[in-house]
């Protein structure tokens, strides 16, 4: 059966809907999701100034707004997905402290 280590501690458990595994899952997300709350309002202070919103408008045109061509190979797709993951990433930090949660 196929093994994944748990992003919290580095055991391994069965994947096959371990108990185990999915109380490691939990437990990261959910203080992943603290980490958030705590850091949300810097980025909303750092990107709500006219220099902060300048820095994200152009990496929206450096990573999110170009394409890239049909024979882009797949760790270039990966790595272009990661660039956009960033940045929406930063936007969702931005939305969660103008909201408050």
């Amino acid at each position: 059966m196929f093994k994944k280590a748990c992003m919290r501690h580095g055991d391994h458990h069965d994947t096959a809907l371990s108990p185990a595994f999915a109380a490691c899952r939990k437990h990261h997300l959910q203080s992943q999701g603290k980490a958030a709350r705590e850091i949300a309002p810097s980025f909303l202070r750092c990107f709500s100034t006219a220099d902060g919103e300048k820095v994200l408008a152009w990496l929206h045109s450096q990573y999110s707004c170009n394409a890239l061509g049909p024979d882009a190979d797949d760790k270039m797709l990966r790595y272009r997905e990661g660039q956009r993951a960033l940045i929406l990433q930063i936007e969702r930090l931005i939305a969660q402290a103008k909201s408050g949660q």
